[in-house]
């Protein structure tokens, strides 16, 4: 049967059922009834022989729905012959007080506006949206972050292999997953991939069918101020000290300026106005985007201004709010002054910055913020509007536990700063994740034991990246990857996670320092300004904490040319070759010494084959403008003798170095008698263009030759600083490494 023959037979008995049935089994959509939730309600009512209805007042709603209304002309289903609270409330008034309405819930797991009234009991749930935690006995219960319900409402009713759904059902569901993950570019989960290959494989020309929904969806020829509010409409009730408040969210795929332009601000403010009244809503939020922007229009309802006002204070920092004079907006029918905002009908207009925060993601942010106020009442009236304070919320993921992890998990745990919080939700190591679901965060001040709670993880809990990139990615703020691992495999899925909009702040140099195109895809601008990229900060891959990536693209940024840069990038080869030359000790005892002192890698010659030195020059020459290809590109001298490079055990390699010391003892008196020092060098010269890396003699006096310990030396010389800058420093350590990466992430918090 088909799903207008189904749609047609049920309405044709309707009156029966109204006559004769005291239960009523229903489907329920959402109340902004989208296409996801129209899709996901019509095809789990046809697969389980229930009634499907979409919540709106009546079938006349449903026209204003411009795609759905296309669908159904598609497939010549009326719009009327489609069920709404309408239907509802004519069954409870044949039945009387002794019916009862059982209802599965789909795309949504919260019963609340009208048809919270209508509905006695919730017997399923079926959602992609947060877990509000309620119905914990409903049958099925599932409630699963991906791109479109219609994911799990296809995962669930057509599982089986001899009874695959129709054509019309699998197109239906097929066209919600296109415009949520538009057209199979974002959001996507393995769970979405995994209907895909099963179900949509053989569907021919998604993207003409993508393009022309989405024509349809845009379309709002013709439709009022009013009609253009209902047309994607919802709303939320939140407790507020005793009492509760109604706010109303609607979404509008155009711009402010359209709205401006087609229907007239002032109409505009008028109908807002009057459906605030109307729904007797204390708030009003109007979400536009159009282009890859966003606006958000605030309209005050009967709580008056303060609280629209502490509403915008809270979110401003997470949606980077900025208020819209009208002037700015090139608004026309608004009675501010420029400079005041559109205030002139009791609305206040605002960019938003974060495009990427959409109503789904929205909605939880209003949670948690009336949340907080829940042993608060806003007063009627207040102070005049204030300046939004902005404090955002961004989430952080880390990868990496070990030395280096550790030491900035403590240090982000004890982190308190002024105008963003770094919410830590994923902890991930070596096969263990802890992870917050709700993504709220796990962190509880200096208390929180992260140790004991990533120790009683189970080992099956890992994550694989795809995994972490889609957490990360689904979160209501915008998120942050700090990986502190040295791992290539992480590094292969950086471009992933900054194509996803998540941000990446690491001391791990593989993809930075790997083939240059990996370099010219991590740093390419953004070509969808809907959905930006992620922000890539890596400071501590070149002398851990010291701020040398940071100051080479300052003073570029300025308009200044880098000249040469060398430098002892090397903590371990700057204790080896600080101690060579200023004792009689032979180079093997002192590797052997700085080995037992935990300077270098277990197998020391990770540290003396010179690619550790490699890999950092390539990455400032590549910032300083020297397109090295990769650290292989120029002359690197291995330290490693020729006859060593192959033994089978780093012990091996020790016991036997003794026998290659006079090499290196004649090149050491040899400086001497120059009054020199040997001191192992990284260099790049931009008037050359060349790299190099390997031993240098320099005068006593030179910087590099009265360096200490393991400190790091870089000397820069550039156009305007003749005189090279030098920065020197404890270049290694994991405090020093781990307060770098931190600094990185915070740095990539405060611009998001």
């Amino acid at each position: 049967m088909s799903l207008r023959s189904y749609i047609g037979a049920l309405r044709s008995r309707w009156p029966h059922t109204c006559a004769t049935e005291p239960i009523l089994r229903i489907v329920l959509g959402n109340e902004s009834c989208d296409f996801d939730s129209f899709a996901s309600t019509l095809t789990y009512a046809y697969t389980r022989g229930l009634v499907p209805v979409l919540q709106l007042p009546d079938s006349r709603d449903i026209l204003l729905r411009r795609d759905i209304a296309w669908w159904l002309s598609q497939r010549g289903i009326p719009a009327t012959q489609l069920f709404t609270l309408q239907d509802v409330k004519e069954w409870r008034t044949t039945q009387g007080p002794h019916g009862a309405v059982h209802a599965v819930l789909v795309d949504h797991n919260k019963l609340t506006g009208p048809a919270a009234a209508l509905v006695d009991e919730v017997t399923g749930v079926v959602d992609h949206h947060a877990d509000e935690g309620l119905y914990l006995g409903a049958e099925p219960r599932v409630v699963q972050p991906c791109a479109s319900c219609s994911t799990l409402v296809m995962d669930l009713c057509g599982r089986s292999e001899d009874t695959p759904p129709p054509e019309d059902i699998t197109e239906l569901c097929l066209s919600a997953l296109l415009l949520d993950s538009s057209c199979l570019a974002k959001r996507m989960t393995p769970l979405d991939a995994s209907v895909v290959n099963r179900f949509y494989k053989g569907a021919t020309d998604t993207a003409l069918l993508y393009r022309t929904l989405q024509g349809q969806k845009r379309d709002l020829s013709g439709l009022t101020a009013g009609d253009v509010l209902r047309a994607d409409y919802k709303q939320f009730s939140f407790a507020l000290g005793p009492v509760g408040v109604a706010v109303g969210v609607a979404s509008v795929p155009r711009s402010l300026r359209w709205a401006a332009s087609a229907v007239g601000w002032a109409e505009f403010c008028r109908a807002a106005q009057g459906a605030v009244a109307d729904r007797g809503l204390a708030l009003l939020l109007v979400m536009f985007h159009s282009g890859g922007r966003r606006q958000l229009a605030v309209v005050t309802g009967s709580a008056g201004a303060a609280l629209a006002d502490t509403v915008v204070a809270a979110v401003a920092g997470d949606l980077a709010l900025a208020e819209i004079t009208a002037d700015g907006a090139g608004m026309e029918g608004g009675s501010a002054e420029p400079g005041d905002g559109f205030r002139g009908s009791a609305v206040r207009c605002f960019e938003q910055g974060n495009a990427v925060v959409s109503r789904k993601l929205f909605t939880p942010m209003l949670s948690r913020f009336f949340s907080s106020l829940s042993h608060q009442r806003v007063a009627a009236t207040g102070p005049s509007r204030a300046t939004p304070h902005r404090m955002k919320s961004v989430s952080v993921g880390v990868i990496g536990a070990g030395v280096v992890g550790s030491a900035l998990l403590d240090q982000l745990v004890a982190l308190s700063l002024p105008d963003v919080q770094l919410e830590l939700v994923l902890v991930a190591e070596s096969g263990k994740a802890l992870l917050s679901q709700d993504y709220k965060p796990l962190q509880n001040g200096e208390s929180f034991q992260w140790r004991d709670a990533l120790a009683k993880c189970g080992e099956s809990t890992g994550l694989e990246m795809p995994q972490v990139i889609e957490f990360l990615k689904n979160s209501p703020h915008r998120a942050i990857l700090v990986d502190n691992t040295s791992s290539a495999y992480v590094a292969g899925f950086y471009n992933d996670f900054v194509s996803a909009g998540i941000s990446i702040a690491t001391p791990n140099k593989k993809a930075f320092s790997s083939d240059i195109k990996v370099w010219d895809q991590l740093f390419a601008p953004s070509t969808d300004e809907s959905y930006p990229r992620g922000l890539v900060y890596h400071e501590a891959t070149v002398g851990a904490g010291l701020p040398i990536i940071s100051f080479l693209r300052e003073i570029i940024a300025t308009g200044d040319q880098v000249e040469k840069i060398e430098g002892i990038f090397s903590g371990t080869l700057s204790y080896i070759f600080n101690e060579f030359s200023s004792s009689d000790a032979k180079f093997s005892e002192i590797v052997a010494v700085a080995k037992s002192l935990g300077y270098t890698e277990p197998d020391p010659r990770d540290d003396l084959n010179g690619l550790d030195v490699a890999r950092k020059v390539t990455i400032v020459a590549r910032i300083a403008g020297l397109p090295v290809e990769n650290p292989q590109a120029f002359p690197v001298q291995s330290l490693i003798p020729k006859p060593l490079e192959s033994v089978s055990s780093a012990q091996e390699f020790l016991e036997k170095l003794p026998q290659y010391d006079g090499d290196l003892e004649a090149l050491k008196q040899e400086a001497a008698s120059e009054g020199k020092v040997l001191r192992f060098i990284g260099s790049v010269d931009l008037t050359t263009k060349t790299a190099s890396v390997g031993i240098q003699k320099y005068d006593t006096a030179h910087p590099f030759a009265s360096l200490k310990g393991s400190d790091n030396v870089i000397s820069i010389k550039t156009k305007r600083y003749t005189n090279p800058v030098v920065i020197q420093g404890a270049g290694a350590g994991a405090a020093v490494t781990a307060a770098g990466v931190l600094g990185d992430a915070i740095k990539a918090a405060q611009r998001l």
